[in-house]
């Protein structure tokens, strides 16, 4: 943290609060703010709170839609299924663990679940790999599949990994 903190002050990047609503265009992405519009109380003492508080962003670009989940887990997952009513993405980034309503309700063809090598803290959980794939998503880790870019190509979504393994999704786009 504290090297892209050193990054961002030597680029001028400025630090910003992010709250539901906001919204933000670079280039051709839209980004808007879903989450925190309020974080959810919790009653144990699991450390869930500040991963509700992440911040969850729609990206809208070339016709394909992301959302990018944060740390945000089961409890603020079904605040943001009641939320986002009739939300359909096509790409889901995030979620160590997951509110099977919120993930099926989706329509998300890809997840993407970002893992640091031999990070023993955040695996995602069995019971989450199973929903993503019940739900009917193609499941890329970043621990397994290193580096993974999604794209547009001959009008269909496809993911590419650090091997350059393009693997269709079965989408197809105008």
């Amino acid at each position: 943290a504290r090297g892209v903190a050193s990054g961002a002050d030597a680029s001028g990047a400025r630090e910003a609060v992010v709250a539901a609503g906001a919204k933000l265009t670079v280039g051709e992405v839209r980004l808007e703010a879903v989450w925190p519009s309020w974080v959810p109380a919790t009653t144990e003492d699991d450390g869930s709170g500040p991963n509700n508080a992440s911040v969850v962003l729609l990206a809208r670009v070339r016709g394909v839609t992301l959302l990018l989940c944060g740390d945000v887990e089961p409890l603020a997952q079904s605040a943001l299924a009641r939320q986002l009513t009739g939300l359909q993405v096509d790409v889901l980034k995030g979620l160590i663990t997951a509110d099977f309503d919120f993930l099926g309700g989706l329509g998300a063809r890809v997840g993407v679940i970002p893992v640091g090598a031999g990070d023993a803290y955040r695996p995602p959980a069995a019971e989450t790999r199973a929903a993503l794939s019940a739900a009917g998503l193609q499941v890329r880790r970043t621990d397994q599949d290193g580096d993974i870019a999604i794209a547009v190509q001959d009008g269909r979504l496809v993911t590419i990994t650090r091997d350059f393994e393009k693997l269709p999704v079965g989408h197809a786009y105008p």
